[in-house]
């Protein structure tokens, strides 16, 4: 009778190590292609980037914030004086803010609640200022085409540009007038100091489904070769 041969603990299975050996085995050309998909990821973020950029520049290109008609708050991206595009601060008197006396006056000929809102300023004297140190002052500020004042006094910080006439205050960021006595009205219920410092939310970003199938085409192509 044939005897059993007795089997070794480490013996393997006929085939198994085959098996084993192809499960470990990373194909050569995997790198390259693991390459070739992280340089089709950066350019499709690149791509989406400017067509975002791009779509929302096309629409404040056209127009100033300063000189953006009675009950629309735009949404810019920008702060500095003289630009085109600004951020658009909640409850703003001008939305997109007023930087120099020219701009006061063209937003003031084209926006009747701001133009009646300041119907005593000297629009011929406004000159610019900057807020020599943190003080504390009541605003007005803008809700539904109506002006209202705050009941408490909100911070200034130093360094903010303000415009004045030598008699009243104009804050340039977003056009509220500044004054260091309460103002009326005021609303039964007003927003927290928070809420006027919030800007005004970013339309939200459109993505191109035929976009996103060709990135995953792509990245497929590159990975897997089909």
């Amino acid at each position: 009778m044939a005897r059993l041969l007795p089997m070794s603990a480490t013996m393997m299975l006929p085939g198994s190590r085959r098996r084993s050996t192809r499960a470990r085995k990373i194909p050569s050309e995997f790198p390259a292609r693991a390459a070739i998909a992280v340089l089709i990821l950066a350019a499709a973020s690149l791509v989406a980037l400017v067509v975002s950029v791009a779509g929302a520049g096309g629409s404040d290109a056209r127009r100033s914030p300063a000189l953006v008609g009675s009950g629309s708050l735009e949404q810019a991206s920008l702060k500095e004086p003289g630009s085109t595009s600004r951020a658009v601060f909640k409850h703003s008197v001008i939305p997109g803010g007023v930087f120099t006396p020219e701009e006061l006056q063209s937003a003031l000929a084209q926006d009747a609640v701001a133009a009646a809102h300041y119907r005593n300023l000297n629009t011929s004297a406004v000159r610019t200022e900057t807020v020599k140190q943190d003080r504390l002052a009541y605003v007005s500020y803008r809700k539904d085409d109506q002006i209202y004042w705050t009941r408490n006094k909100v911070r200034l910080k130093q360094g903010e540009t303000i415009l004045t006439d030598g008699a009243s205050e104009v804050r340039a960021r977003c056009g509220n007038c500044i004054s260091e006595t309460p103002g009326f009205p005021v609303a039964e219920v007003e927003p927290e100091a928070a809420e006027l410092d919030r800007l005004v939310d970013a339309p939200p970003v459109q993505y191109d489904p035929s976009l996103s199938a060709a990135i995953r085409d792509a990245l497929e192509s590159a990975l897997f070769g089909w």
